[in-house]
């Protein structure tokens, strides 16, 4: 057998596979299920106890994002622009996609002269 050999996902059309015999094993009896149990009692005493213990997540610390002075760990954001560019860019065939993505052709396609500059 392969790597890729499927033949044992694949369902037999005529019946059972012939190695199997056709007999299903006896199904096993569902044992009588005892009184309802209280969700909501189980859920309450796993909240408390995960309320209280102190070695649990998430644990309180003080985070400063503001500060990105020279010696800061953060590097720097201008990269960030290198990526764009001032070209036009052609989104005529967003239109073509169908009402789905119409939104999207009205936001990125060409944009519409207002009254003012005629």
């Amino acid at each position: 057998m392969t790597a890729f050999d499927i033949t044992p996902l694949q369902i037999p059309i005529g019946g059972p596979i012939p190695e199997m015999g056709g007999k299903l094993p006896p199904c096993k009896v569902a044992y009588p299920l005892g009184p309802e149990p209280n969700v909501g009692v189980f859920i309450e005493d796993h909240k408390k106890r995960a309320d209280s213990d102190p070695n649990a997540p998430p644990f309180d610390d003080l985070r400063n994002y503001a500060y990105e002075g020279g010696g800061s760990t953060a590097g720097s954001l201008e990269s960030l622009a290198s990526g764009t560019d001032d070209e036009q860019h052609e989104y005529e065939y967003l239109g073509a996609w169908g009402p789905r993505f119409d939104k999207l052709a009205d936001m990125y396609g060409p944009a519409e002269e207002s009254e003012e500059e005629e």
